[in-house]
């Protein structure tokens, strides 16, 4: 199916919003406006499903700047969308991942839940159950920042961009370590010149927290886990530290040894990521292990840490509701 829209700038919110109404379609963004007299005060939509039906709308400029006149617009998006096809959507126009920004931002700036419900039904038609969800997710958030040092303090992430392969979906850094081995001394004698500069520029402050990410940090050799993470621990002050977070995010990557090596150099929480609980998934997506597999690297990481998180992906290819259910039960079940 196919939209057109008179200003192309708008394509990703307006592309996001309509396949959020038409989830199975392949969605095709086109430009609108050599026939359209008046484009500068105003802003058109067109939409053609595929069942051969068509709705337009123009939204009027009345004076908003760019971010007002995108919620404008959006809105009235939503409004034909939603009469097209019957649904309404609980997250209204809101396509972001973070919803959360927008309830913090109105609570660190003193706004009542009651300012807050009526900002993201106004602008964003958000149902009233995901205004709460939101809000109360956003009041546990402003809490622990508010424990950290603010100004005074600050957060580390160290990345590692390797992994034992390229998961289908990943847009992250990363590359195949069995291409890269040779290399990897070299580079994290480089992270280690850049831990030395930020000992340097931020000794006046605070470390809050500590993040190893990836990548799959744990594809490195124990002796390397032992090298960076002992190089963190001698130059970095990390008395306030309150955690210190390694992802083991593969499964297939985790060993006996570099669990203990993690732990022995102060590693407070780890990941250990499945994804699914769906073997026919894991090979679909190019996860090399299985999850079994990943059951047997849970619990050998179990052995050495208490704190563990396991990552989740919604809407991987071929997963229905009754799929998603089975890979929360069996997580529960751990």
């Amino acid at each position: 199916m196919r939209i057109y829209i008179s200003d192309l700038s708008f394509s990703y919110d307006l592309h996001s919003l309509t396949k959020a109404f038409f989830q199975s379609e392949d969605v095709e963004v086109k430009e609108w406006g050599s026939e359209i007299s008046n484009i500068v005060e105003a802003f058109y939509y067109r939409v053609e499903t595929p069942d051969s039906e068509v709705r337009e709308v123009r939204v009027e400029n009345c004076g908003e700047d760019r971010p007002q006149f995108k919620n404008k617009i959006k809105r009235e998006v939503y409004i034909i969308l939603s009469e097209l096809t019957g649904k309404k959507l609980p997250w209204g126009t809101l396509t972001g991942i973070r919803p959360t920004k927008l309830p913090m931002a109105m609570i660190l700036d003193k706004k009542s839940d009651d300012e807050i419900s009526t900002f993201l039904k106004d602008t964003y038609l958000v149902t009233d159950e995901k205004i709460g969800l939101s809000t109360n997710i956003a009041k546990k958030e402003v809490g622990i920042l508010e424990s950290l040092h603010g100004d005074r303090g600050y957060s580390i992430y160290i990345g590692i961009p390797f992994c034992p392969t390229t998961c289908l979906y990943c847009s992250f850094t990363s590359n195949a370590i069995a291409k890269w081995r040779d290399r990897v001394d070299e580079y994290i004698n480089c992270l280690k010149k850049e831990i030395d500069y930020v000992s340097e520029q931020f000794a006046d402050k605070v470390i809050d927290t500590v993040y190893v990410g990836g990548g799959t940090p744990t594809t490195l050799l124990p002796y390397q886990i032992d090298e960076l993470m002992s190089y963190v621990r001698e130059k970095l002050d990390l008395s306030s530290c309150r955690e210190i977070t390694v992802e083991a995010g593969r499964p297939d990557s985790i060993t006996e040894d570099k669990l203990a090596s993690l732990l022995r150099n102060g590693v407070t929480r780890i990941s250990v990521n499945p994804q699914t609980m769906n073997d026919e998934t894991l090979k679909l997506i190019g996860r090399a292990h299985s999850v079994d597999e990943f059951r047997e690297a849970f619990f050998l990481a179990r052995k050495y840490f208490d704190n563990i998180n396991t990552d989740l992906i919604l809407g991987l290819p071929g997963e229905d509701e009754a799929k998603v259910k089975y890979t929360f039960d069996e997580i529960a079940k751990l």
